[in-house]
């Protein structure tokens, strides 16, 4: 520029500044150096309506700059800050050499929106400038674990980690409305599978549920629900035909004895136990002499057994009515009381159906008997009749 008029010869090197310009007007805030042509000189404007746009070799617009700030590249009205419209998508190389790049994309080989690490690294998602997950290039995901690793549960497998996220433990929690969470959890020397809301627990295999953890604490196995008032049994088992066995023991080996079963009582103390070896299985119940008193062996047991009222009968819910052996627990009870559980004509007032819902009513509440108890009174008996009839043969 020379004598007020814009000129296209080479001048030296800092030959023009700011101070030599011939500007008409003086600058403010914010404004940008023009050129207007009907004046043919140099003027500070403000800048309405943003930039049309930068062009392409190809005479098209290539990116615009709004005068919102908002860049679109592809498109001349961007959406948002950065608005990318047309094939392909984002690519960010940091070094050029193409071993570290992550791409996003809103449709990747027809499939749709994604990102993507083309190369043999892993992708981090990171807050407060750390690393917060990880998925490795063999699609392991780490939460707060920079090294998934499942090398202790088994060999070629992979998974989710998730590694001390919290400071008294570390969860994965599932909720879906008023079903509440469901939590699956370690902490300090303990693993949780844990249902927090008033709802079963359920295990499935085969699409079919198999084992329910109901919320008043009962387990049902095969089965949704039990009888009884809530948590009447800890433990249910369904059958689903004849030939199913409900629960099995397997011996360790051919030559021990396994106690598969043991009841204790809330001392500590073993009252009653399941044993197997190799070929048989006995029922037991506590007798040691360590822990009875006052023992007798002068007692009358033939006037006892006596008084028992052996019957015939079948059971109601029997339709064949095959006729059963057998005692009237009440009955029995009057002479031998230990052999029975439960009170004569007793009820309860709630139970529950098929279905598992609480019927509000009563029903009876049976009594039981274990007919192994009867076994001393019948050997006692056995005796006192041997001694009559050695009496007898030696007059």
């Amino acid at each position: 520029m020379a004598n007020t008029k814009v000129t296209s010869r080479v001048l030296a090197d800092d030959a023009v500044g700011l101070a030599q310009l011939n500007i008409s007007n003086d600058p403010s805030n914010g404004q940008a150096l023009t050129y207007v042509q009907s004046s043919n000189d140099l003027q500070w404007a403000t800048i309405s309506g943003g930039v049309a746009g930068i062009s392409s070799s190809a005479n098209a617009t290539a990116i615009t700059i709004d005068s919102s700030g908002k860049v679109g590249i592809g498109t001349t009205s961007p959406d948002q800050p950065l608005d990318v419209e047309g094939a392909g998508g984002i690519r960010v190389n940091e070094d050029g050499s193409g071993t570290k790049v992550i791409g996003l994309r809103s449709d990747f080989a027809g499939v749709g929106p994604a990102v993507n690490v083309s190369s043999n690294h892993p992708l981090l998602l990171m807050t407060n400038n750390t690393e917060r997950v990880r998925v490795d290039s063999s699609g392991n995901v780490g939460i707060n674990e920079t090294s998934p690793d499942f090398s202790t549960f088994g060999s070629n497998g992979g998974g989710i980690e998730i590694d001390d996220v919290g400071s008294s433990f570390s969860a994965l929690r599932v909720n879906q409305g008023s079903t509440g969470d469901v939590y699956l959890a370690v902490s300090t020397g303990a693993g949780y599978l844990w249902q927090y809301s008033d709802s079963p627990l359920i295990l499935g295999t085969n699409n079919t549920e198999r084992i329910r953890f109901g919320s008043a604490g009962s387990t049902f196995f095969n089965t949704t629900s039990g009888y009884g008032t809530p948590k009447y049994s800890i433990i249910w088992v369904q059958m689903e035909s004849g030939s199913q066995r409900g629960i099995s023991f397997k011996a360790s080996s051919s030559t021990a004895t396994d106690n598969p079963c043991l009841f204790f009582n809330t001392g500590g103390g073993v009252c009653g136990s399941i044993s197997t070896t190799y070929s048989a299985t006995a029922f037991n119940t506590s007798s040691d002499y360590r822990l009875k008193e006052n023992v007798v062996y002068d007692w009358d047991a033939t006037s006892r057994l006596k008084q028992l009222k052996p019957c015939r009968f079948n059971w109601i819910s029997d339709e064949t009515n095959t006729p059963i052996d057998g005692f009237l627990a009440h009955e029995a009870a009057e002479v031998v009381p230990n052999a029975v559980t439960g009170d004569k004509d007793a009820t309860k007032d709630a139970f529950l159906d098929d279905d598992g819902n609480e019927i509000v009513g009563t029903t009876i509440e049976e009594q039981v008997m274990d007919y192994s108890k009867l076994i001393p009174l019948l050997v006692k008996t056995i005796q006192e009749l041997e001694a009559r009839i050695v009496t007898l043969e030696d007059n």
